[in-house]
């Protein structure tokens, strides 16, 4: 058929096409235009040609800015609708992602990334493929970026996970979860649970962010805690022993000073990533592991036979000898410290009279 049919006159032509949007115009060339035989890769082809090089039909401009008379201008400089992108690339495998998923293909909104985060993770279940790893994970991150803003920062977190560069991902989610994890309090403890279990997120990221929080609120144990589950040993070991040893040995209350130091030094592999180890966290273990046992054996003193209650002190002495002679190694920057460290050496004095 002949799109454009000339009058009696040179001046006078019909152009069965006007007024006719691009999604009509491209029909029209596929119903009555093109060859009964011609494939639809074959009859895009013909379009894309009727609007850019001879227009006479509608560019296929996005909903947002489209004319409905149809605009015949070329707009090369326009973007175009993603509905004929997403048919550009049924004809075209190596028609380009990047931009049929502008923001501009489809919203007048350029920071607006929903729609193209969506479709992509359509057309990746159907192998189609961005150009690079970079193009895929910054679309991620745009659209990720947009959560956050909304509020929606868990789902961000979803968002980020599908970026393929792993330093990456693992560095973004940090940071959102650093950023927001303030908003995780008792009353919403299932958000964090479907954190963990659902998205799968590592503990030691959570723990981390949870661990800069505790931190700035000055909550020691916490942090602690918190340093222990990010796996972060020797600044778990730093705070334990600058800040919980000297308060647990002042106030008498060591209970979970040992249970951090026993997790410190629950595998060989952690003792080696501790700087200081030997002089500051094991003298302070071995310290709770003495006391507590010359208590147990004082305690059943009444019950124990004589040369039996004799082999267990005697058994107890290289420990506490040795203790007496750490005591000295370990640092004094405070006046709390100082204080731990006298306590430390008149129970050592007491278990060796003992």
């Amino acid at each position: 058929g002949q799109p454009v049919q000339n009058g009696s006159s040179e001046a006078v032509t019909t152009n069965t096409l006007t007024g006719l949007d691009w999604q009509r115009s491209l029909s029209q060339h596929l119903w009555y235009l093109a060859s009964p035989l011609a494939s639809v890769p074959d009859t895009l082809a013909m379009y894309e040609q009727a609007w850019r090089l001879q227009p006479y039909c509608a560019r296929p401009q996005p909903k947002y800015s489209e004319d409905p008379e149809g605009c015949l201008d070329d707009g090369l400089d326009s973007s175009l609708d993603i509905k004929y992108h997403i048919i550009k690339l049924y004809s075209d495998r190596s028609h380009s992602l990047e931009s049929t998923l502008t923001p501009a293909s489809h919203t007048s909104d350029p920071l607006d990334f929903r729609t193209s985060w969506f479709i992509y993770r359509i057309l990746e279940s159907l192998g189609y493929k961005m150009s690079s790893v970079a193009s895929h994970d910054k679309l991620c991150l745009e659209f990720a970026s947009q959560l956050e803003k909304l509020g929606l920062w868990h789902w961000a977190v979803f968002v980020l996970l599908h970026i393929q560069d792993t330093g990456m991902r693992k560095q973004s989610v940090e940071r959102v979860l650093g950023s927001s994890v303030a908003n995780l309090d008792d009353t919403n403890q299932h958000r964090e649970q479907w954190i963990l279990e659902t998205l799968r997120v590592p503990v030691p990221w959570l723990a981390k962010a949870k661990a800069v929080l505790a931190r700035v609120q000055g909550n020691h144990e916490e942090l602690a805690q918190q340093l222990l589950k990010a796996e972060d040993w020797s600044e778990a070991h730093k705070v334990i022993v600058e800040e919980l040893a000297p308060s647990a040995i002042l106030s008498q209350d060591p209970q979970s000073l040992l249970a951090f130091l026993q997790q410190l030094s629950s595998e060989e592999e952690i003792i080696q990533q501790i700087p200081g180890w030997d002089t500051e966290g094991k003298i302070y273990l071995e310290f709770l592991s003495v006391g507590s046992a010359v208590d147990k054996v004082l305690q059943n003193n009444s019950d124990m036979d004589p040369n039996i209650l004799r082999y267990e002190f005697e058994r107890l002495k290289p420990l506490v000898t040795n203790l007496c002679r750490s005591i000295g190694n370990l640092p004094v920057n405070t006046s709390k410290q100082r204080l731990a460290q006298s306590e430390i050496a008149k129970q050592a004095a007491h278990y060796m009279r003992a």
